[in-house]
């Protein structure tokens, strides 16, 4: 489709073309989802990529709530736009439901994808394909309020370095009044992380890519929510409601009732905003032996929908907006911390802030978030509290995830 402004653009270089001799016009339609500082810095890219290449780029915006099901409308009316940013986490299930996207490998056939990171390109990945350019990412990590852990004796600057040194410090910055907990140390449910990630730190996983289902049920996950128990049984049911006098977990960070939380970089703005004299550091989640580093990335792609009028432009758009320049300027512009390594690499150096550095310096070993992300989210988080609650031993809570996450699966790419 050709928009009102291309038709009045093609026809004054036809007029034009009379006398000059042949001319073009170009112009891409972008979806953009609304919201500064991030709005505003795409913005930037597309006329800056007007400039460079002379290709217009005509933006709609289209809010986050409405994006899939315009997509799939406007695919299934044969008027989609050329590009549009697209939620990275729910490529593979719109892929695979509604045919909705471009494979690029043959039109970025010459892109080296060793270029972007691992967590956020495998989420743009299904059966062998590429469907999206991560566009920026962020990435998760433990947050300690060095105040607490200076009063408490602890090393403030290296925070909890182990799995054992991890429980030590919850321990030892956690104070009781009898049952009342005064203030709280760390508890595995106060988080910006989920079940997925404590079972990712355990070794485990979530979902098994060759055979395409999920994998929650599983002795590392058993595990997991096993070690939940104890801090259930530790600090009883004021643990879970310990939050509430401050209004919520990040409240009470703010606060200094809480001393550790595992949260995502998107904490770091609110820090400033909510609690700008408070002193705190980062660093990695610890991890049992065995584990690794639980923590995971998100993020949007950029993506051509099936149908694009102009796909082969739309690919110089994606390949434009993925240059290390392009992804570092519009972290300056706006933190969207890039998702390309070297874009990566010039940002920790261009950032003082070291709680910043730490998380950031992460995120080549980030995982990426499979396919059915919030029911499989949801589903974990359901046996979580049914341990919690004590309505059902942890192995049993698995399996009633499994079992439904199976039939989640089975209703979006089919039975096995």
């Amino acid at each position: 489709m050709v928009s009102r402004r291309a038709t009045i653009i093609l026809l004054t270089l036809l007029t034009l073309a009379l006398a000059t001799g042949p001319s073009s016009a170009e112009t891409i339609q972008f979806w953009l989802q609304p919201g500064d500082p991030y709005e505003s810095s795409l913005r930037n890219v597309a006329a800056n990529f007007t400039e460079e290449t002379g290709i217009d780029v005509e933006i709609t915006i289209v809010t986050y709530g409405e994006h899939r099901e315009k997509l799939t409308v406007a695919v299934a009316g044969g008027s989609p736009p050329d590009v549009m940013q697209f939620e990275r986490s729910s490529t593979k299930e719109y892929v695979a439901s509604y045919n909705v996207m471009e494979p690029l490998d043959r039109l970025l056939a010459d892109f080296d994808q060793s270029s972007l990171l691992p967590g956020p390109l495998s989420e743009a990945m299904f059966n062998g394909q590429w469907y999206g350019m991560p566009l920026r990412t962020d990435v998760r990590g433990l947050y300690w309020n060095k105040g607490l852990l200076s009063a408490a004796g602890l090393d403030a600057d290296r925070g909890p370095q182990t799995w054992d040194e991890l429980d030590v410090y919850a321990r030892r910055l956690t104070r009781m009044n009898g049952n009342e907990i005064t203030q709280l140390g760390f508890a595995p449910w106060y988080q910006n992380w989920g079940v997925a990630g404590w079972i990712w730190a355990f070794g485990g996983d979530v979902y098994n890519a060759e055979t395409n289902q999920p994998t929650v049920n599983t002795d590392k996950a058993v595990e997991t929510l096993e070690w939940y128990a104890s801090y259930r049984d530790w600090l009883g049911p004021e643990g879970r409601t310990f939050h509430t006098s401050f209004g919520n977990a990040d409240s009470a960070f703010y606060h200094g009732g809480l001393a550790m939380i595992t949260q995502s970089t998107s904490f770091l703005g609110r820090l400033a905003t909510n609690a700008p004299e408070l002193e705190y550091m980062t660093g990695e989640v610890p991890h049992p032996a065995g584990g690794a580093n639980g923590t995971w990335a998100g993020g949007p792609s950029l993506i051509i929908p099936k149908g694009a009028q102009h796909p082969e432009l739309a690919a110089r758009f994606l390949e434009y907006a993925a240059r290390p320049e392009v992804q570092l300027q519009r972290y300056r512009e706006a933190t969207a911390i890039p998702a390309n390594f070297d874009a990566l690499w010039a940002a920790i150096d261009d950032t003082v802030h070291e709680p910043t550095k730490r998380l950031f310096e992460q995120l080549p070993v980030a995982h990426g978030r499979p396919p059915m992300w919030v029911p499989i989210i949801n589903r974990l988080t359901e046996a979580q509290n049914k341990v919690l609650d004590g309505t059902a031993p942890p192995r049993a809570a698995l399996t009633d995830a499994q079992q439904l996450l199976e039939a989640d699966f089975e209703r979006v790419f089919g039975a096995r």
